[in-house]
């Protein structure tokens, strides 16, 4: 049997983040910004240990026999200004453990990427366009794993424009179980931040993340593990179900049980028409584990990181631009019939 584990911040709340940030409305006006970053460490998939902690060892270090696995990543990253799409480099699937770089930036003047750290300050009045960068490093199945998802999407000026930035990363494996079944967790730690900011009225924009892990039983078809943190779990329940972080078709004792969940992966944070600027700053220690018995097993762990910039005419200023061109036109008529 199998059972995953989840590594989310520290085993008590949450950790702020060291990213100095400023408080609030410094985007320059004309201006826009979103912004989406995922950062996990230590991501790893090992044997479970029924409890808190990781002290299990990694799923390709076991004994050939005990657990029999291959898979793959993909990597999908997209940005887009005003309709116009960037180049992906470096999109497609790989093996289950190897690193990956893969990014799409468009606009003119943007260069989110540099060091693949948030964009805390406020960004040059002249940067405009989208931008995204996704990476893997090192091998969950070894316990080495990092992973990186980064999207930006940031507009200054006036007139109608937007910028857009999505990246997406899914590891794919099967995993065969034998004997008396097998018990496995996933842990990682994650670093999280989300900002959405305004420097003038006519304008939205969005930064969000979803993470999801699924397990199908490749017998009869049917998904018997879904989770999708969410940071309601109550430390001490015998099984995650009640908080909806953690479900199994069988609700037997054991099966599925989640250990830390410090705060939603499924999450953003939007600004519509008001100066402001929203941030989500977050970091924590998530762990899951699920028990299975021997056979096959298909799974999905998938993570996201979606921006949104958009520059849109106020209803007002266009009306007081339809007034001015018939005024125009009124005047070009009295001209003419003198």
């Amino acid at each position: 049997m199998l059972k995953m584990k989840k590594i989310a911040g520290s085993v008590g709340a949450a950790l702020a983040l060291a990213y100095a940030v400023p408080s609030a409305a410094v985007i320059s006006s004309p201006g826009a910004l979103g912004e989406a970053f995922m950062h996990f460490t230590n991501f790893q998939i090992v044997t479970g240990d029924g409890a808190l902690g990781t002290t299990g060892a990694p799923i390709g270090t076991l004994p050939p026999g005990t657990l029999t696995f291959s898979g793959f990543e993909t990597a999908t990253t997209q940005a887009v200004l005003n309709g116009v799409p960037g180049t992906a480099t470096g999109n497609g699937s790989f093996a289950l453990g190897t690193g990956f770089t893969a990014q799409t930036l468009v606009g003119a003047g943007f260069a989110p990427l540099g060091p693949l750290l948030p964009q805390t300050g406020n960004p040059p009045a002249l940067q405009s366009g989208g931008g995204g960068y996704s990476s893997s490093l090192g091998d969950s199945t070894q316990g080495t794993a990092e992973v990186y998802l980064h999207s930006l999407s940031q507009l200054a000026g006036s007139g109608d424009t937007n910028a857009s930035g999505d990246q997406d990363v899914q590891a794919t494996f099967n995993l065969t179980v034998g004997g008396p079944g097998a018990l496995l967790q996933l842990n990682f730690n994650l670093d999280r931040f989300i900002r959405a900011g305004l420097g003038q009225t006519d304008t939205k924009t969005l930064g969000q993340t979803t993470f999801s892990v699924s397990v199908t039983d490749d017998a009869t078809g049917t998904t018997i593990y879904n989770w999708t943190p969410n940071g309601l779990f109550v430390p001490g329940t015998a099984l995650g179900d009640t908080s909806g972080t953690c479900v199994s078709a069988t609700p037997l004792a054991g099966d599925c049980i989640t250990y830390a969940d410090p705060f939603s992966m499924q999450d953003g944070r939007t600004t519509n028409g008001v100066i402001d600027d929203k941030i989500l700053n977050q970091s924590g220690y998530f762990e899951s584990e699920l028990f299975l018995a021997s056979g096959d097993y298909s799974f999905s762990i998938s993570s996201n990181a979606t921006s949104n910039a958009s520059i849109i005419p106020e209803p007002g200023s266009i009306a007081l631009l339809g007034l001015g061109l018939l005024g125009l036109g009124l005047v070009s008529r009295r001209s003419r019939a003198v």
